[in-house]
């Protein structure tokens, strides 16, 4: 059984992988993005991660998938490689995108980013 892992175990694995896409994506990709993790497991010998990246719109979702899905993949990897970094130990990261229409200005949406304490 894996251990519980802390809440701020979370919240650095979700910046990691935001600054992944501060590095991979221009313009106001970064700024309308936001990173929320799933499901964290951690081994002994590894971490299991699934991540959340909320866009604030359907057209920002296509440019952080990408076209065949290149973006997104290149993000995945470089998110990963970057966590193991900090982690000291291999990583299997999934990500998926969501549109999460007016995240940034919606209090109820914030607060289930965990802007808000509820």
């Amino acid at each position: 059984r894996a251990p519980r892992v802390d809440r701020n175990e979370r919240f650095f694995v979700s910046e990691l992988v935001r600054g992944q896409i501060f590095e991979l994506y221009h313009q106001e990709i970064p700024y309308s993005c936001e990173v929320t993790i799933k499901k964290y497991k951690d081994f002994k010998d590894m971490a299991v991660i699934e991540g959340v990246v909320h866009a604030d719109k359907e057209s920002q979702k296509r440019i952080l998938i990408g076209k065949k899905g290149s973006m997104i993949k290149k993000l995945s990897m470089s998110s990963r490689q970057s966590i193991e970094e900090y982690l000291q130990k291999k990583v299997h990261l999934s990500l998926e995108i969501k549109v999460s229409k007016d995240w940034r200005t919606d209090d109820k949406k914030l607060r289930g980013l965990g802007y808000y304490n509820a």
